[in-house]
């Protein structure tokens, strides 16, 4: 029974166990920025999210959805995609953390803690209804576009023939 509601939810799972590596790169970059070398809640945060969105891109494309659309431009419109999600996540975390520590005075451990969960959830739901969708369309066109080619390939070769054929029996006419 485990291992049917372990296989039905594995890419959640995973998805758990990356973004909790995630949140582990994100929270150990922000403690030692501001608490170890002092510098502010603000800078430490984008230093952290930037370092955590760079891990999550990989392991969610390499662990979670398991793609393997390497080619240049399908990374580039995947990762601008992901980048682009993690940027809209990304403003909600320093929108709240600020209005939680400076405006309202709320330790920032607490802020960060609620606003991380707030953060994994909108990622997964960018992650996986926008983002890496997106590398299954452009697997899609380019399925079609190469089915494609290969038809208009196909029919210039028919006409080709046929164009032989047609010069065969004008010839055969001549004679």
């Amino acid at each position: 029974m485990i291992k049917k509601y372990a296989k039905k939810y594995q890419q959640f799972i995973t998805y758990t166990i990356c973004g909790t590596l995630a949140t582990l790169v994100n929270l150990s970059t922000y403690f030692y920025l501001n608490r170890g070398l002092g510098i502010s809640a603000i800078y430490s945060n984008s230093v952290a999210w930037l370092l955590s969105v760079l891990f999550a891109y990989i392991t969610n494309k390499v662990f979670v959805f398991k793609k393997s659309h390497y080619e240049i431009i399908g990374i580039l419109k995947e990762f601008t995609a992901f980048i682009f999600a993690r940027l809209s996540s990304g403003l909600i975390d320093m929108f709240f953390l600020w209005l939680g520590v400076y405006v309202m005075g709320i330790y920032d451990v607490v802020v960060k803690i609620f606003t991380m969960v707030i953060v994994v959830i909108m990622n997964y739901i960018f992650s996986k209804f926008f983002v890496f969708r997106t590398t299954e369309i452009i697997e899609d066109m380019e399925e079609i576009e190469t089915e494609l080619i290969e038809t208009i390939e196909m029919d210039i070769i028919d006409k080709v023939k046929n164009l032989d054929i047609i010069k065969g029996l004008y010839k055969n006419n001549k004679k």
